[in-house]
Parts: C-alpha cells; structure tokens; sequence
C-alpha cells in the first residue's frame, strides 16, 4: 500500500525522528519493530509503502489527542508505566498492571527494581515483630493515634521523624537534669535560675540546628523557657527524689519501660511524677487527665522499689513552661488509672497481634503516609483492587 496522502506521510517522519533521537542501542530493534510492523521494504526499488495485510494503518495506531507517543525505547516504556502507576485518573487495573510490570518486568531491557541504587532488600514475609515486644508509653500514644503510622515510623523506621523539635527537646531535659541534679543533691525545691541559664549556654553551645542564626532563635526560645519555668516554678516546696529515672513495668508479660523526667515528694510519704514539655501548645485538661503516658508513670512508680522508701505517688503531671496560659500544668486524674491501664492492655495486644489498621482523625494532615493509606481517597483505589 504505497503512502500517498499527507497524513501517512507526517505519520511516517514524525516515527523515523523519534527513532533517530532514540538511544543508538534501542534503534536497531526499533528499525525492525518498525517495518514489520507499520511498513514494507522493497530492497529491488528502495520503495517504501504502508504495510499490508491487515496491519493497522498508522492513523489508527495514533495515541488519543492529547496522549502521550507510545514508547518505542525501553526507557520510555519505563516512564511511559510510571506515569500511568501515579496517575489517579488512570483505571485501577491500569495502575496494578503497570506496577505489576515494573515490579516483575518481563524482559531484560526493562531495570529490576531490586537492583537499583539504594533498594532495600525485600523483607520477611512472617510479620513485623520478631518476637514480644518492649513497649513504651509513647510508643502506645503513637498507635493510639493511628496503629498504621505507628508501625510505618516506630517498628519499620521508613521515615526518619527527628526535626529541630525534638532536638530543641532533647537539649532543654538535659539543661533540666544538669540544673536540677544542683536541686536534689542540696535538698531544695529547684536549681537557681543563674544556674540553669549557664547550663543552657553549655548545652546550646555545641549544638546546631542549620547554621548560627537558627541556632540562636532556638537558644532564645529555650531561654525563654527556662525563665518561664524558674520566675514562677510550678512545684511548689517539693523536693525532686529523683530526676530522669528509668521505670520498668511488667503487664500481661509484656515489658514496659520509660523514662520519668523528674520524681518529687510533695509531702511526706507522697510522690508525684513530672513529665516536662517543651511545646506551646499544650493538650486540654480533659486530655490530660486520661494521658495514656501519666497512666503508666503512676503505675510504673507505684511498683518501683526504688522510690518505694521515699512514698507512693499520689499524682502526676506535665509542665508546660512556654504554654502562653498562666497555669502551666496539666494533672492526671488517679481515679482513671484501672480505666487507663485496661486500655495499655488493648494497646499491647493489638501490637502483639500485629493490627495496623489506619485511624485517620485530624494528625492526617501532617502524616507523610496518607498518600499510601487505604483510608485516604487518593490511594484507596489501588487497595481495593
């Protein structure tokens, strides 16, 4: 069928010019796919016609107005699968085969994925704990939250979570136990806000947050509040028995551990277990009294021997020195604690059992796994299918 109207003409160039721009060590293959395909050869005249018997002519093979060319290299079908993969408006059998290709491709010419750089290798297929796991109480606050983001971050470490948030955190506990270790060796209620000042220039000295002008801004808020905390100390005459201490707890013969920041005996006999926070924006009063993370210390001191000599706790308590409210502390409600250590158990053996199921809420909006979350639109698709 010889190529008389300007359409195949157009057709015909337009091929040759992709072939031609395409990597010398495809174009071979590309030539033959060619004129097997879409044209015949007369080696006798050198004439070039439209294939015949029954070959689709090329307007026919053209992509809908607005697609994009077929791919002919093995680096365009590569991209060519790729955008189809991320494309919501694509059909979900689409997308899985598509994913199905790149993932098990059916010829040499097309990467294995478990080859590229930086692949992981692929993991066990008998679940994600290997055996009973030690539990913390933020752990269980985290799969409280949401059980699938809890897995992905604290048992699988796909994302590295720190940030200068939790740096500026870890700095000011270890200004709070340096100052306060002055406080419990002396037998008073608090270290001296002179002291604390130079134990935060120490601290914040060696530390960088991205370069010197971000480091000062967050050495301002930590001086911020450590003044906000020592020019009106939120605990009274107490006197702190014990500061940064490791707590141990054993339930349905799972392990917990943690770590309470500061132990005080209010009066004698009675302890209460302080954790410090370092946001401004504290939770309710309401939330607080229910904390999954106060529950825990208070049963965790109650067992420890060691503050045993010295009483049994009586409350619990975050402090929030940089919360922009004048009562900065946030009470546990004792009366909860069978209520709450119940809910430990239900946390526990749902992570013995392995239930990831997603909880989505308002935190969905700063996750970094919605976009592969089944409980999210724009990734339900694929999981359904």
């Amino acid at each position: 069928m010889p190529i008389l109207n300007r359409q195949d003409a157009e057709e015909v160039d337009q091929y040759i010019r992709r072939l031609f721009a395409s990597p010398s060590a495809g174009r071979a293959q590309a030539l033959r796919r060619l004129f097997v395909e879409k044209l015949d050869f007369a080696s006798a005249t050198g004439a070039v016609t439209l294939a015949a018997g029954g070959a689709p002519s090329l307007a026919q093979l053209r992509p809908p107005p607005g697609a994009s060319p077929l791919p002919i290299t093995p680096r365009e079908a590569e991209a060519y699968l790729r955008r189809v993969l991320i494309d919501p408006a694509e059909s979900a059998p689409r997308r899985l085969a598509a994913a199905e290709v790149l993932a098990r491709p059916p010829s040499a010419a097309l990467p294995d994925p478990t080859s590229l750089p930086m692949a992981v290798g692929r993991g066990p297929d008998t679940g994600v704990l290997s055996g009973p796991p030690v539990l913390s109480p933020s752990q269980a606050e985290s799969y409280d939250q949401c059980p699938r983001r809890y897995v992905l971050e604290r048992r699988l470490h796909v994302l590295d979570s720190a940030g200068p948030y939790a740096q500026f955190g870890s700095l000011i506990h270890t200004v709070l136990e340096r100052a306060e270790r002055h406080a419990l060796e002396a037998m008073v209620p608090h270290a001296d806000l002179v002291v604390a000042e130079q134990i935060l220039d120490e601290v914040f000295g060696s530390a960088d947050f991205g370069g010197p002008n971000l480091t000062a801004a967050w050495r301002k808020r930590g001086l911020r509040l450590i003044h906000s905390l020592y020019e009106d100390w939120p605990g009274g005459t107490a006197i702190p028995i014990a500061l940064e201490h490791p707590l141990v707890y054993e339930l349905d013969g799972l392990t917990w551990r943690g770590l309470a920041d500061r132990v005080e005996m209010t009066t004698p006999g009675e302890l209460r277990i302080v954790d410090y926070k370092t946001m401004a924006s504290p939770p309710t009063q309401n939330d607080a009294a229910v904390s999954i993370q106060l529950a825990f210390y208070y049963m965790a001191a109650g067992a420890d021997p060691s503050l045993a000599e010295f009483g049994q706790p009586t409350a619990a308590e975050f402090w929030f020195p940089l919360a922009d409210r004048k009562k900065k502390t946030l009470a546990f409600q004792p009366a909860r604690l069978a209520e709450l250590g119940a809910r430990l158990r239900e946390i526990a053996g749902r992570i013995r059992n392995e239930d990831w199921t997603p909880r989505p809420g308002r935190h969905c909006g700063r996750c970094h796994f919605r976009l592969i979350c089944p409980a999210w639109p724009e990734s339900r698709q694929g999981f359904a299918a």
